[in-house]
């Protein structure tokens, strides 16, 4: 007979684990924790030569289908806004990515 299904405990995303409404300072260490932990993360795998090479091609492309669908006489609405937020949050974590590699081994991406 097959184990009962396993509920998922779900909450909000501004929740912590006893179900605590997060301040917009603690949503901020969230994000932080997130962020660093992405770098870190990314920078670990682009230390295989392998591995580095296929994040190379895979952010060449994502900057090439970006700037190939941007277009300069439209106005920015909000969604519009939120997107740029968003690529300029990448850039950065890129870039952050980059000089741990760089610091850590010496090689780039």
């Amino acid at each position: 007979m097959a184990a009962p299904p396993v509920e998922e405990k779900t909450r909000e995303p501004d929740m912590d684990d006893t179900g605590h409404v997060r301040s917009p300072a603690e949503m901020d260490a969230v994000i932080a924790a997130h962020r660093q932990l992405l770098i870190l993360l990314l920078s670990t795998i682009a230390e295989n030569e392998t591995m580095r090479a296929r994040l190379a091609a895979r952010i060449e492309q994502r900057e090439l289908f970006r700037d190939a669908h941007e277009d300069p006489g439209v106005e920015a609405d909000g969604a519009v806004a939120f997107e740029v937020a968003v690529e300029r949050e990448m850039t950065r974590i890129l870039d952050d990515v980059r000089s741990a590699l760089a610091a850590e081994t010496g090689k780039t991406l």
